[in-house]
C-alpha cells in the first residue's frame, strides 16, 4: 500500500499504519532567550512543547494558534514560522490500545512551528499538563522527554541562529 496524505483528514495513512497529524509549537520570546515547555501528566510524564492534533481543513498556522490558546493561554504572537521539521513515531502498545485512542492511530507525525511571542506569559490550560517552565536554550535538552524532540529543537535553534546571522547590522 502506498503512502498518501489527505488534506481533508486528521491523519496520514501509511503502509506501516495510521498516524495522527500533530502540530508542535517551539515557543520563544526576545532573541530566543527562553523557550516554553509544558509538563505532561496524561498517559506519560515529562516535558514537551505545546502540541496537538490538526483538525480537518485547518492549516498548520491555524492549528498552532488554536493549540497555544487551548494548552497555554497564549493569544499574542509576533510570528509563526513553519520549520519544515517533521518527526514520525509509533506509539507504545498501551497508548495504541488506550480507550482515548478512539480513531485507532498507530502513532503520530509531528510538524514543528517556530512561534515568537512578545512576552513570557503562559498558563496551563489543559488537563494534559500540570506545569510549565520557560527554559534557556542551553538547558532545554535536559528537560525534553524524548530524543526526537531534542533533535527537532536543535534543528530549530539552527534556523533561529541563521535568521539572526542574516539580519542587517
Amino acid at each position: 500500500m502506498d503512502d498518501f496524505w489527505d488534506e481533508d483528514e486528521e491523519f496520514l495513512q501509511r503502509s506501516d499504519g495510521k498516524y495522527r497529524k500533530l502540530v508542535s509549537c517551539i515557543v520563544y520570546w526576545g532573541n530566543a532567550e527562553q523557550f516554553l515547555l509544558l509538563h505532561r501528566k496524561l498517559r506519560w510524564h515529562g516535558y514537551e512543547f505545546p502540541k496537538g492534533g490538526i483538525k480537518k481543513g485547518e492549516s498548520l498556522e491555524e492549528a498552532a494558534r488554536r493549540e497555544l490558546r487551548e494548552e497555554a493561554g497564549i493569544e499574542d504572537i509576533i510570528s509563526i514560522k513553519d520549520t519544515g521539521i517533521e518527526i514520525k513515531y509509533k506509539w507504545p502498545p498501551e497508548i495504541v490500545k488506550h480507550p482515548g485512542n478512539k480513531n485507532k492511530y498507530d502513532g503520530a507525525i509531528q510538524h514543528f512551528m517556530l512561534v515568537k511571542v512578545p512576552y513570557k506569559t503562559a498558563e496551563v490550560k489543559s488537563d494534559e499538563h500540570d506545569g510549565l517552565l520557560w527554559a534557556r536554550a542551553d538547558v532545554v535538552d535536559e528537560y525534553l522527554a524524548f530524543e526526537n524532540l531534542r533533535q527537532a529543537f536543535r534543528k530549530a535553534l539552527k534556523m533561529i541562529a541563521e535568521v539572526k546571522d542574516n539580519r542587517p547590522q
